[in-house]
C-alpha cells in the first residue's frame, strides 16, 4: 500500500519544500480526497502515476509504501480518458477471463485464497523483519553512542592523531574498534606509558648509552676475616702480660704517638730507659700488619663507594630511570654502604675490637640497572625506527580503547541475538511462502491462459451501459484489427469515438477502466488484484447526476467491498463533487457521519499560494452550502487565495436569501452598507447577482485590494442586518459572545 506521497516542486505544489501526504495503511479502507477545481487534486494522481513510471518529470516527488509489493498501479484521470477515447484506431482491447469451466473456476478459487493465505503470511513475516530490523538498528545506535564516548574522550588529546579519519564515522569506528579485542589476561601498557613512547619518537633526540656500575670491590672488603679479628699485641715484649691484663692495647697505640723526648705524655714523668723499644716490639710486627690492612681496605671501601655514587647519580639522570626502581634500591643499597664504612672506621679506631661487617646485597641494584638498560635499548631501537613505533602504540591505544568498551560490545551481543534469530526465522518464514506464492501465481496464470480473450471484456462494458439505461451506442470487436475495441451506433456500425459527448467519453472510460482492473491490455500478462493499487480522479466530471449515483455504487461495491471477490490492495478517490463524495461516505459508511473516520480516510486539499492536504471530518461537508461557508474559514486561515473570497460571498448570500425567500432585503441591505461604506460600492455591485444580467455592467475590480478581514466584516454585517448574526457565527465556527 501507499503510506506516504511526497509531491515537490509539481504543478500548484511548493517550488522546495516538499508536501508530505501520509495515507493510513493499518487497514485497506479507501482514500477519499476533496477540494475544489484547482486546488491541486489532480497532481496527486499523476504524481503517482509519474513515479511509477520513474518520469524525470517527478524527480522530486517520490511514494514510500509498506510490504508486500511490488504493486501494480491504475490511475484514472483525464489522462487515461484521452489514451482510451483518444485512440484513432479504436481503443485496445483488455484480455481477461471469458466463461470458466466449473473445475478450472473450482481451481483458480483454490488458488486464489492459497494465495491470499501465502501473502498473509509474507507479509505478517515482513511486518516482523520491519520491526526486528528496526530494533536492531535502535540496538545498534545505542551501541554506537556507548563506544562513541571513548572517542570523544581522547578526540583532541594526546592520541588524537590515531583517531584521524573517525570524525563522522561513528559506524565505521564502532566496526574497527571491536577488531582490537584481546583476552581478559592479556597485559596491556598504560596510556602514560603510550604517551611517554610517543613523545619518544615524535622528538628529536637521538641514541642513549647504557651505564655500568662497578659493584666487584665491596664484596671481598666485606667478607675479610680481619674485621672479626681481634688484634692485640705482640707477646716479644715484657710489657705484654700488663697491657694484656690491662686490655689497653688500643689505648696504648694512640699514645705512643704522643710521646716526645721519652717522656710520658699522660702522667709527664720520665719513661724508663728502654720503654720506646718494649712498646715497639709490643704494637708492631704482625698487629702493625693487620692495622694496615685495615686501613687499606677502608680507603678502598670509600673509593668505591664515591665511584659507585658518581656512576649513580649519572644513571639516575636519565629520565627513563624514572621507570626504574633504581632510586630506591641505590638509597637502600647507599645506606648499607655507608654503614658498613662507619663500622670499618670503628675497627680502624679499636682494632682489638670483634666487627661485624655485613655483607651489602647489590643484586637489586643490578637488576635495576639492567631495568634502566633495558629500556634504553628500547627507546634506541624506537627512535631507529619511527614507524614501526609508532603502529605499534596505535596497536596498544586501540587496544585500551577497546577494553574500555568491551562491556558494551558484549551487551550489545546479548541484546541482538535473539533479534537475529528471531530475523532468521522470519526471513525463512517468507521466503518459503515467496515459493509457494510464485507457485500459486503461476498455476493461475496458465489457468486463465485457457479462456482468456478480449469478448469478455466487451460484453460486460456492453452489459453495464444498458444496466445504466444507455442504448445509444455500444463497444464491439473492430473487425480484422485482431484485440482492438471500436464504438458502434444501432443501424450505423462502426463510429467514431469522437462523436461521443464529453460525459459519454467519462462514462465509456471508466467502465474500460473497471475492467482494466481484472484484466490487462497485453496477452498472457498475469493481473494480480491483491496487489493493485487504483487512484480515481474525478470519474463524475461532466456526468448528469443521476449517474453520479451509478458511478459511486459501482466504486463501492464492486471495488471496495466486491462481494466474494478478492479485493484491491488501496483504492484513492479524488474529486470536486460534493454529492459524489457523500455518496462514497454513505455506501460506506452508512449515515454516521460521525463514525465515517473508521471506514474511510477523508482528506481536502486546499490552495492558498502552494497546494497542501489537510485532515477532513465527513461532518464539516454536509452539503454545498457548508462547503462554500469552509472556503471562508480556510481564507481567514490564509489557506486559500482572497481572489476566491468575492465569489463565494455571493454564492452564500444568493443561497441564503433565497432559501429564505428575502431576496428584496438582500438588496436593500447591500445598498444600506453603501451608503454607510463608498468603498463597498464594487463589491456590492458584484454581490447582487442582478447586476451582472447587463453585460455593460460587469464590475472589473482587484478584489485583492481588500483584505479578509474586510470581507469578513461585510459578510458579517450582512446578516447583521438580515437579523440572523448567530448564522454568522455558526457557519464561520465562532463561539457565542
Amino acid at each position: 500500500m501507499i503510506r506516504d506521497i511526497v509531491i515537490q516542486g509539481y504543478k500548484s505544489f511548493h517550488p522546495t519544500t516538499p508536501v508530505t501526504i501520509t495515507l493510513e495503511t493499518a487497514t485497506q479502507k479507501p482514500v477519499f480526497f476533496y477540494g475544489l477545481n484547482g486546488a491541486g487534486k489532480t497532481a496527486i494522481g499523476e504524481v503517482v502515476h509519474g513515479c511509477d513510471i520513474g518520469d524525470a518529470e517527478f524527480h522530486a516527488c517520490r511514494m514510500e509504501t509498506t510490504q508486500g509489493g511490488p504493486f501494480r498501479y491504475l490511475v484514472y484521470n483525464h489522462h487515461f480518458v484521452q489514451s482510451v477515447i483518444g485512440e484513432a484506431e479504436g481503443m485496445p482491447g483488455i484480455f481477461t477471463i471469458g466463461e470458466l469451466d466449473t473445475e478450472t473456476q473450482r481451481q483458480i478459487e483454490e488458488h486464489e485464497h492459497s494465495l491470499q493465505d501465502v501473502r498473509d503470511t509474507r507479509e505478517a513475516a515482513q511486518r516482523d523483519i520491519t520491526r526486528i530490523n528496526g530494533e536492531l538498528a535502535t540496538a545498534l545506535n545505542d551501541a554506537k553512542d556507548a563506544v562513541w564516548t571513548v572517542y570523544k574522550a581522547h578526540d583532541k588529546g594526546t592520541f588524537d592523531s590515531f583517531l584521524t579519519g573517525y570524525g563522522r564515522g561513528a559506524q565505521k569506528f564502532f566496526d574497527d574498534l571491536r577488531n582490537y579485542e584481546t583476552p581478559d589476561d592479556e597485559a596491556l601498557d598504560d596510556l602514560d606509558s603510550l604517551a611517554k613512547r610517543l613523545a619518544d619518537i615524535s622528538g628529536e633526540e637521538t641514541s642513549k648509552g647504557t651505564h655500568h656500575f662497578t659493584l666487584g670491590a665491596f664484596s671481598a672488603i666485606e667478607k675479610d676475616s680481619v674485621w672479626k679479628e681481634r688484634v692485640e699485641v705482640s707477646g716479644e715484649s715484657r710489657l705484654a702480660p700488663l697491657v694484656e691484663k690491662l686490655g689497653n692495647g688500643d689505648w696504648l697505640s694512640k699514645g705512643r704517638a704522643l710521646v716526645h723526648d721519652d717522656q710520658c705524655p699522660f702522667c709527664q714523668q720520665g719513661l724508663p730507659h728502654d720503654f720506646l723499644d718494649e712498646l715497639a716490639k709490643l704494637l708492631d710486627g704482625d698487629r702493625q700488619q693487620k692495622i694496615d690492612l685495615i686501613d687499606a681496605h677502608i680507603a678502598a671501601y670509600e673509593s668505591a663507594i664515591q665511584t659507585l655514587e658518581t656512576s649513580v647519580d649519572r644513571a639516575l639522570a636519565e629520565p627513563l630511570s624514572q621507570e626504574t626502581d633504581l632510586k630506591a634500591t641505590w638509597d637502600a643499597v647507599h645506606a648499607l654502604l655507608k654503614a658498613n664504612l662507619a663500622t670499618m672506621r670503628l675497627k680502624q679506631v679499636s682494632p682489638s675490637e670483634s666487627m661485624e661487617i655485613a655483607p651489602v646485597d647489590l643484586q637489586p641494584m643490578q637488576d635495576s640497572l639492567s631495568a634502566l638498560n633495558t629500556r634504553i635499548d628500547a627507546f634506541n631501537q624506537r627512535i631507529q625506527n619511527k614507524d614501526t613505533e609508532r603502529h605499534a602504540i596505535r596497536e596498544a591505544f586501540w587496544k585500551i580503547m577497546c577494553r574500555d568498551r568491551l562491556d558494551v560490545y558484549r551487551a550489545y551481543d546479548a541484546r541482538i541475538a535473539p533479534l537475529n534469530q528471531q530475523r532468521a526465522e522470519a526471513q525463512t518464514t517468507d521466503r518459503e511462502a515467496g515459493t509457494l506464492e510464485a507457485g500459486h501465481v503461476g498455476a493461475l496464470t496458465e489457468l486463465r491462459k485457457k479462456q482468456e480473450g478480449v469478448d469478455a471484456s466487451v460484453a460486460s462494458i456492453n452489459e453495464r451501459l444498458k444496466a445504466l439505461g444507455i442504448d445509444s451506442f455500444l463497444i464491439a470487436r473492430k473487425p480484422g484489427e485482431g484485440s482492438l475495441y471500436c464504438l458502434e451506433r444501432p443501424a450505423h456500425g462502426e463510429s467514431s469515438a469522437q462523436s461521443l459527448s464529453e460525459g459519454e467519453k467519462t462514462l465509456i472510460s471508466f467502465l474500460y477502466f473497471i475492467e482494466l482492473l481484472k484484466g490487462s491490455r497485453q496477452q498472457g500478462a498475469a493481473v494480480d488484484i491483491g496487489r493493485t493499487i487504483v487512484v480515481i480522479d474525478d470519474p463524475v466530471s461532466s456526468l448528469s447526476h443521476n449517474f453520479v449515483y451509478d458511478i459511486a455504487s459501482m466504486i463501492c461495491h464492486e471495488l471496495i467491498k466486491p462481494p466474494g471477490g478478492q479485493k484491491l490492495r488501496q483504492i484513492i478517490v479524488l474529486t470536486h463533487n460534493l454529492f459524489f463524495l457523500h455518496e462514497l461516505v454513505y455506501q460506506i459508511a452508512g449515515r454516521n457521519l460521525a463514525k465515517a473516520g473508521d471506514k474511510c480516510q477523508l482528506m481536502r486539499v486546499v490552495k492558498s499560494e502552494h497546494s497542501h492536504v489537510v485532515p477532513m471530518d465527513a461532518r464539516d461537508f454536509a452539503n454545498d452550502y457548508d462547503a462554500l461557508w469552509h472556503v471562508m474559514q480556510d481564507a481567514k486561515a490564509g489557506l486559500v487565495r482572497i481572489q476566491v473570497v468575492p465569489n463565494t460571498m455571493r454564492c452564500i448570500l444568493e443561497n441564503f436569501f433565497a432559501f429564505t425567500g428575502n431576496t428584496k432585503q438582500f438588496e436593500e441591505i447591500l445598498q444600506q452598507l453603501s451608503a454607510e461604506d463608498g468603498a463597498f460600492r464594487p463589491l456590492e455591485r458584484f454581490l447582487n447577482r442582478g447586476s451582472h444580467r447587463d453585460e455593460t455592467n460587469i464590475a472589473h475590480v482587484d478584489w485583492s485590494q481588500f483584505d479578509i478581514a474586510y470581507y469578513l466584516a461585510k459578510l458579517e454585517a450582512v446578516f447583521q442586518a438580515a437579523g440572523h448574526p448567530d448564522h454568522y457565527r455558526l457557519k464561520m465556527g465562532l463561539t457565542e459572545p
